[in-house]
Formats: C-alpha cells, sequence, structure tokens
C-alpha cells in the first residue's frame, strides 16, 4: 500500500495503518541512515585520497 492509500483508509482501520506507517517509517529511515552511511565512507575515501596527493606533491 501506498502512503495515499494510507491517508485514504486511515479513518477505517486507525490501528492497523498507524502500525502499517510506523513500519514504513521504520524503513525509510533505515534507507537514510544507509545513504548517510555510504555519502560518509565515500567523502572519507576521497578525503584520504586528495590528502595522500597533498603529500606527495608536496614530498
Amino acid at each position: 500500500m501506498s502512503f495515499f492509500t494510507n491517508l485514504i483508509n486511515y479513518n477505517d482501520d486507525k490501528h492497523k495503518n498507524t502500525t502499517h506507517t510506523y513500519a514504513c517509517l521504520t524503513i525509510y529511515w533505515l534507507f537514510i541512515q544507509l545513504f548517510y552511511s555510504i555519502i560518509k565512507i565515500v567523502a572519507m575515501v576521497k578525503g584520504s585520497i586528495i590528502i595522500q596527493r597533498i603529500a606527495l606533491n608536496n614530498a
């Protein structure tokens, strides 16, 4: 079910849809955490490569 379907059906069964919405939010949160950790790793790798280049140029 999509987010909009949740909104439409919200009054029909509040408890079920609340649980479903929390599950969706948890999944979104996990994806966001994963995305940020990948960005951090890429930034660290690129940063270390840049630092190594500067060190090699100054050597």
